[in-house]
């Protein structure tokens, strides 16, 4: 007579090995989607706020008739670095003691709180933010120059080296590398 055979309960060592490895593979598959999808959700904020950032700067200039800069050059157009000054006067706070009031209707046309620096800075904040860069049509004609064009550079073939518009917007993008392998350089209010 046949001795029943008695049936095992639990996993053996090589199924447990081969579930972990196989739950590990997926794991570090969504981590690597999840860093991607986190990165593209911030490129898309910086896009947006240099956006809006340009809209806040012709907003201002079409409710009081000149840029948001302490001197206004009607010679050649004028390239900021966007700063706490700034920020202060798109807010509409009051300026800082011994800034000049260029907002005295103290209308909020933007706002932003990332800060490094006493500079406003991209979605990547405090790691990587790069500082807001702005350049104004000061002396009317309605035309900018491409302030990041490099005759030549195959990064920049897409970008004419003219803009007709009273302001744009850039910062650099955290990929950026100073050659000419690097894919992405700035990020700019006149690209879509």
């Amino acid at each position: 007579m046949k001795k029943p055979r008695r049936r095992r309960i639990g996993f053996t060592l090589l199924e447990v090995l081969l579930t972990i490895s196989i739950l590990s593979i997926l794991m570090g598959l969504l981590f690597a989607s999840l860093k991607a999808v986190r990165r593209y959700s911030r490129e898309v904020s910086t896009r947006t706020e240099l956006a809006n950032l340009e809209a806040a700067f012709r907003m201002f200039y079409d409710h009081y008739g000149y840029w948001p800069l302490e001197t206004n050059s009607e010679s050649e157009d004028v390239e900021i670095t966007i700063n706490t000054k700034i920020i202060n006067t798109l807010s509409g706070r009051a300026p800082e003691e011994n800034d000049p009031d260029l907002n005295p209707d103290r209308i909020p046309f933007f706002e932003i709180f990332r800060i490094k620096d006493g500079n406003a800075v991209n979605a990547w904040g405090e790691t990587y933010g790069e500082p807001y860069q702005a350049k104004f049509d000061t002396n009317g004609d309605n035309t900018l120059a491409n302030p990041v064009y490099e005759l030549g550079d195959p990064n920049n073939s897409e970008n004419p080296p003219t803009f007709y518009r009273s302001v744009i917007v850039w910062t650099l993008h955290p990929d950026f590398q100073n050659d000419s392998t690097s894919k992405k350089r700035v990020l700019g209010s006149w690209q879509q």
